[in-house]
Order: C-alpha cells, then structure tokens, then sequence
C-alpha cells in the first residue's frame, strides 16, 4: 500500500520565499507562477507531487503578496500561448494596466513588468589584470585542466589574464 506523499509546511514555505526571490517579483498571476515553478524545480517530481507541491506554494504566495499575486490566467485571457516564448521578445508598445492588456491582446502588446524580455546579467569583471602588457578588468571562471577545477581569469572578450591578488 502507496501512502501519499505529504509536503510538509516548512518546505512549502522556504519553496515559496526562494521562487519569489528567484523571479524578482514577476509572479503576477498563475501562468507567470506556472513558468517560474517549472523552471525551477525541474522534471524531478511525479505528477502527483508536482500538483500538490505547486498548489501549495502558490496559495502560500498568494497569503503573502496578496496584491501581487491573482489567481486569474492573465496571458491565457489575453490570447497567448506560450508564455515563455512570449517573454523572448519584445513588442512594440508596452501597456501598464491589466485590462488594457486583455483588451489588446498578448501579440501585440507586453504589460510591464510581466512578459518583457528577461534581463540577461551582465558580466562582473572585479578582478585588474594584465596581458600583453596592458592593464585590464577580468573576471573569475574555472576551467578544468588534468581532471582538476581550476580558477582563471579572462577579459571581456574571453581572453586568459594573469591577475595578481
């Protein structure tokens, strides 16, 4: 006999606090929460627990930013298909209230802060070195040399650079 898996509170809760933390406050509706969730835990979970789990985090979201956070589909009302294509590109006016998004439609408009093209992070270059004689900014990466990790630096275009600390 299969007992069913139970999820307990505390889980529900470091799960929701980190997905909140993850998307940067985009979790609008449940579509946006759907994308966000999925992309973050993965294909790890059966069905079953998926379900449960997600159900769980999204009422606690919702308990905790309740003026954020609807239960509403916003996209699937605006007509669109695919959210995450959608946040690919985007279009050419960006409209700031709900409704007007609706209204539109999800092709040819973007609401603010919801489907925009995610932010690609830039990369830090903190560390100063050297190379060919000239000073320059480079950042940390690790290759892997003989089986082992190992710290590099490079420049902006990709370039190995001696950096003393």
């Amino acid at each position: 006999m299969v007992k069913a898996r139970f999820t307990p509170e505390d889980d529900v809760i470091r799960l929701s606090e980190r997905l909140w933390g993850n998307s940067g406050g985009r979790i609008q509706d449940r579509d946006s929460f759907d994308l966000e969730f999925d992309d973050f835990m993965g294909e790890n979970l059966t069905k079953d627990q998926r379900m449960e789990l997600k159900d769980g985090v999204f009422r606690r979201l919702q308990t905790e930013h309740s003026d954020v956070v609807s239960r509403e589909r916003l996209f699937k009302k605006a007509k669109g298909k695919s959210l995450r294509q959608d946040r690919e590109q985007t279009a050419k006016k960006i409209v700031k209230t709900k409704k007007e998004f609706i209204k539109k439609g999800s092709k040819k408009v973007d609401l603010k802060g919801y489907d925009t093209k995610k932010r690609r992070s830039r990369r830090k270059l903190d560390q100063v070195g050297k190379t060919k004689g000239r000073i320059v900014f480079a950042e940390k990466s690790f290759i892997i040399v003989r089986k082992r990790r190992v710290a590099r630096f490079r420049d902006r275009k990709g370039r190995f650079v001696s950096v003393k600390k």
